[in-house]
């Protein structure tokens, strides 16, 4: 172990060096070089993360049938695995056919979608004199053009059929991080045993007791924001799904979809989701926008107010600033998924990391987390 450390106080800086040194000579090989390591690490890596990651979300309802049932492990794991796998096949034989249907139905509402944008202003236009109405007018074509191709592109039955293609080809992955996750579950005790034995094996034990107590809360939050999350997404969700329905709306399977899933993202998620079921919607009948638009507002002032605060509480607890960094970055390096877990990650690391370390910080120096510093500041400066 010591000889280890002593080789790092040589090899770390050498790295360092190496690397602003190619940075500085080589950009652009180097930026595509670590692009390469990274996305070989990523693929390399993708079925452990697969599979801990499903035992992580799975670990709930393993929980809940030996707690409230009293169920054995392997009881609790074969009712675990028989409700996910029939979750998705219920997704793969109801959802997907439905959905599919919901994207034909809207890309095929396209041609009138000029039409219906000048419906809604033609009264604008006509007040207006001819050159500059005929600059706006323009110009909404234009618009109109662009959010068309990009909602094809989007929507068509071309993407749909390559991200199942996509699916299709991780396949392996996917069945892989099956077995992973199956095996984690079943020896999970073992597994944190075994972590702990080798975080107090290389680490100090003041490092290590301050590891596992981050861990602990870090675990907390974000189960607590994930479930939280899941819950009323699929609360809201359900209520959009009735209210689409009473209002005779179409796609119903595609806006209720996507009200559910922007909802996990806090602050701009519902505001995604109401411009995308807007934009789907005048397609068909401004009406119906309208329809769509005043229900997405309504739900979400409930959600916001009533649901939200009911199921959440202050799991979410950052800024709408950090909020934007963590789905930006979450989004370029993971996709939709880490979308979804960049702000649950974001909030977490914030709370239970950021937050601890300034408070100990703040203990060391005597002063306590909500201590007026203004006084400080004035000696510092």
């Amino acid at each position: 172990m010591h000889k280890l450390r002593e080789w790092m106080k040589y090899l770390l800086p050498f790295i360092v060096a190496m690397l602003l040194f190619a940075f500085i000579t080589q950009y652009e090989q180097t930026v595509f070089m670590l692009k390469t390591i990274w996305e070989t690490v990523k693929y390399l890596l993708g079925r452990f993360f697969i599979g801990f990651g499903l035992a992580y979300f799975l670990n709930f309802i393993v929980r809940f049938f030996e707690r409230r049932f009293k169920f054995r492990r392997w009881m609790s794991l074969t009712a675990t695995y028989v409700i996910f796998v029939g979750f998705l096949a219920a997704m793969g034989w109801i959802v997907v056919p439905a959905l599919t249907d919901s994207v034909k139905a809207i890309t095929s509402s396209f041609g009138n979608y000029y039409t219906r944008v000048r419906e809604l202003t033609d009264g604008l236009l006509v007040n207006l004199p001819p050159d500059t109405a005929a600059v706006i007018d323009d110009s909404m074509k234009n618009v109109t053009d662009a959010v068309i191709g990009y909602m094809q592109q989007l929507l068509s039955i071309n993407f749909v059929g390559a991200t199942l293609g996509g699916a299709t080809r991780s396949f392996a992955n996917l069945a892989f991080g099956l077995i992973i996750s199956v095996y984690a579950l079943w020896d999970k005790e073992n597994l944190k045993a075994g972590a702990k034995r080798v975080l107090y094996a290389f680490a100090p034990s003041r490092a290590g007791d301050f590891t596992l107590r981050v861990s602990r809360d870090a675990d907390a939050n974000f189960s607590k924001f994930i479930i939280g999350k899941i819950w009323d997404s699929t609360i809201i969700g359900l209520l959009a799904l009735i209210l689409f329905m009473l209002f005779r709306l179409p796609a119903v399977p595609f806006l209720t979809l996507v009200v559910a899933v922007t909802n996990m993202i806090p602050y701009f998620g519902p505001f995604m989701g109401g411009v995308i079921c807007g934009v789907a919607l005048l397609g068909f009948d401004p009406v119906q926008c309208l329809i769509g638009v005043i229900i997405i507002i309504v739900l979400q002032a409930l959600d916001g107010m009533v649901i939200g605060p009911k199921i959440l509480g202050d799991a979410v607890g950052i800024s709408p600033l950090l909020t934007v960094i963590a789905i930006t970055v979450g989004g370029d390096l993971f996709g939709l998924m880490g979308i979804l877990m960049g702000v649950p990650v974001a909030g977490t690391l914030k709370k239970v990391v950021i937050e601890k370390l300034i408070n100990d910080r703040l203990a060391a120096r005597g002063l306590g987390p909500n201590a007026e510093l203004a006084g400080q500041m004035r000696m510092d400066e």
